[in-house]
């Protein structure tokens, strides 16, 4: 079972024409890591070590915890 974590990306506010492209390579190949802005809003996932943003996968906060 894959290990779920948070990451909140600071200074930052969803923004569709902005993409945060956060870090990839320092998580686990079986880590999900769902990624917040500074507001609190998921804004995508890191699965597998890539960078799902949530307006080019739509399910990326579909399962994000509050």
């Amino acid at each position: 079972m894959p290990n779920t974590q948070k990451l909140k990306i600071r200074q930052y506010i969803d923004n569709p024409k902005r993409d945060p492209r956060p870090e990839t390579t320092g998580w686990l190949e079986s880590e999900v890591v769902y990624v917040y802005d500074s507001a609190g809003a998921c804004i995508g996932r890191i699965s597998a070590r890539q960078w799902q943003w949530k307006y080019h996968y739509k399910n990326a906060c579909t399962d994000a915890p509050g």
